[in-house]
């Protein structure tokens, strides 16, 4: 973008068509620098959107991602909820079978068990 000018900033060779000759040669290189800068904020804009577009796809990850420790911090507070309503019934429940603890275990059925086949056997025909 060197122009031949004088010390003084007037242009060398100031025929017409010299000066016309410097003209268009500026005012092609001020259209490459401006196509230059046109291309350079296309490429920033588009980088842009990406950016955008990789923050909103990130942004619904996390809103599912809330929303997925939102539901299971309900199905946790339920589940603690079943189980404060259900320790009476298994202390009951503890307490029956210490009741019905069966201490001479299945010896007990030894004098009944050859009745139970013979009547098993009649059942079956």
């Amino acid at each position: 973008m060197d122009y031949p000018t004088t010390l003084s900033g007037k242009i060398e060779g100031a025929s017409p068509r010299g000066i016309d000759a410097v003209l268009r040669r500026m005012i092609a290189d001020r259209e490459a620098l401006v196509a230059a800068r046109d291309a350079e904020l296309a490429a920033r804009d588009h980088t842009i959107a990406a950016l955008e577009r990789d923050i909103a796809t990130r942004d619904q990850d996390i809103a599912a991602r809330d929303d997925a420790i939102s539901m299971r911090d309900h199905a946790i507070a339920a589940l603690e909820r079943d189980i404060a309503a259900l320790r009476p019934q298994a202390e009951r429940l503890t307490r029956l079978a210490l009741a019905l603890e069966w201490r001479d275990g299945p010896r007990a059925l030894r004098a009944v068990l050859p009745a139970a086949r013979l009547l098993r056997r009649l059942m079956r025909r």
